[in-house]
C-alpha cells in the first residue's frame, strides 16, 4: 500500500515525498499475530485465518494477509468485542477477493455490531481505515474536498475520503442509508473502484489503490420502507446495486452470554446467563420493536450493576422506557415469566 497521508495536515498532497521511503516503518510479524506459522511477503505476512482470528469458521487452508506497514489509520482494538464468526468469515472473504468490485453494506439493527466489525477487521489485518459519518446534509464537497483560501491564494483541498481512496484504505461509510440521493450519485464510480472524477479544476481523476475497499453500514436495505428509521432515505436503484448487502446475524443466547462475560468478567456466570436468556427470548418473539441488541443488553446489566436495585428497574431504564405501551407490557410480562423470583432482586443478590 502507499503510505497513508495525514488527512488533517496534508489534505491536498496526494503524491509521495521523494524521501518518504526513509520514514516508512514496519511491524515485526509477532506484533501483528499470535499465529506461529506465517509467510513473509513484501507488503504483508500471510497466516491461516482460523489461527489468527482464533475461530474455526474458515476453511482449513484459508489464509489472510496482514499488512506490515505501520499506519496511524489502523483502528484500535476493542478487546470486549466478539464478532459473529459466520459474518466475520463472509466479510473477510468478500473484502479480500479482487473479483468482488462492489461495496459491502452491513445491514442490521442499531447496536448489532456493524461498525465494530469494520473496525475489528481494520485492526486485525492492520488495514488503514477512513471513516465518514453520513447524514442527509452531507454535500459533495464533504465527500471530495473544496477550495480554500490560504495566504491570499486559492487551492483545492482533498477530503480524507479521497486520500484514503488513493492510499488503499477501507472507506467506512457509516449509516450510508441516510445519504442524500443526489450526493450518493457522486459515489457510483468510486464504489466500483473506478477513477474518481473530483471537483478540482479540470475534474482531476483519482485512481483507487488496489487495496481500497468500501464498507457501508445501514439499519435498512436503503429502500426507505422501514418506518422505524425515519432519517433513512430511499436510495436510487443504481446506488443500491453497487453494494452487496450483508445482513448481520442476530446473536443467539450463547453469543449474548459471551458478550456479557467480556464486559463483566466479575459477575457470576449464572447471573450473566439470566440476562442473556431474557435478551434472546425477547429477540425470539420476532417483533422488531422488542429486539434487544447487545448494546442494550450491556446497558441493562451496567445500569443494574451501578444502581444495585431490582433488575426490573434497570430493565425499564435501559430498555422498556423506549417502547410503546403495548410492547413495554409484553417485555415486562416476559421477564416476569422467565425469572419470577429474580426479577425483584439486585445483581448483588443474584
Amino acid at each position: 500500500m502507499t503510505p497513508a497521508t495525514t488527512a488533517n495536515n496534508n489534505a491536498n498532497i496526494l503524491t509521495l515525498n521523494v524521501n518518504s521511503d526513509l520514514e516508512i516503518k514496519y511491524f515485526e510479524p509477532h506484533e501483528l499475530t499470535k499465529a506461529i506459522e506465517y509467510q513473509d511477503e513484501e507488503e504483508y505476512i500471510i497466516v491461516r485465518a482460523n489461527e489468527h482470528f482464533n475461530v474455526d469458521c474458515f476453511g482449513e487452508n484459508d489464509v489472510i494477509p496482514i499488512f506490515k506497514r505501520v499506519t496511524p489509520f489502523r483502528a484500535p482494538l476493542n478487546s470486549k468485542y466478539r464478532p459473529n464468526p459466520v459474518t466475520l468469515r463472509r466479510m473477510v472473504k468478500l473484502l479480500l477477493n479482487n473479483e468482488v468490485t462492489a461495496g459491502i453494506c452491513l445491514q442490521g439493527e442499531s447496536g448489532s455490531g456493524k461498525t465494530e466489525l469494520a473496525l475489528y477487521i481494520s485492526h486485525m489485518l492492520n488495514w488503514p481505515i477512513t471513516i465518514k459519518q453520513i447524514n442527509n446534509e452531507l454535500s459533495i464537497d464533504d465527500l471530495e474536498g473544496m477550495r480554500t483560501l490560504e495566504n491570499g491564494n486559492t487551492r483545492y483541498v482533498y477530503s480524507d475520503l479521497v486520500q484514503g481512496y488513493r492510499d488503499g484504505h477501507i472507506i467506512l461509510l457509516d449509516e450510508i442509508d441516510k445519504i442524500n440521493p443526489d450526493t450518493a450519485a457522486k459515489l457510483h464510480m468510486p464504489l466500483e473502484r473506478k477513477p474518481w472524477a473530483t471537483g478540482k479544476e479540470g475534474g482531476e481523476l483519482i485512481y483507487a489503490n488496489r487495496y481500497t475497499r468500501f464498507i457501508g453500514t445501514a439499519n435498512t436495505n436503503m429502500s426507505g420502507e422501514d418506518m422505524r428509521f425515519a432519517s433513512s432515505q430511499s436510495q436510487d436503484s443504481a446506488f443500491i446495486k453497487r453494494f452487496l448487502i450483508l445482513p448481520m446475524i442476530r446473536p443467539d443466547e450463547q453469543a449474548m452470554y459471551c458478550a456479557a462475560e467480556a464486559h463483566f468478567p466479575d459477575l457470576k456466570p449464572s447471573c450473566l446467563r439470566m440476562f442473556a436468556k431474557v435478551a434472546f427470548e425477547l429477540n425470539n418473539l420476532k417483533d422488531d420493536e422488542l429486539v434487544m441488541d447487545i448494546r442494550e443488553l450491556i446497558s441493562w446489566i451496567s445500569t443494574s450493576k451501578v444502581l444495585d436495585e431490582e433488575i426490573s428497574v434497570g430493565f425499564k431504564i435501559a430498555f422498556t422506557s423506549k417502547l410503546s405501551s403495548e410492547a413495554c407490557s409484553k417485555a415486562e410480562i416476559l421477564l416476569e415469566q422467565l425469572f419470577p423470583e429474580e426479577v425483584s432482586r439486585s445483581i448483588s443478590q443474584l
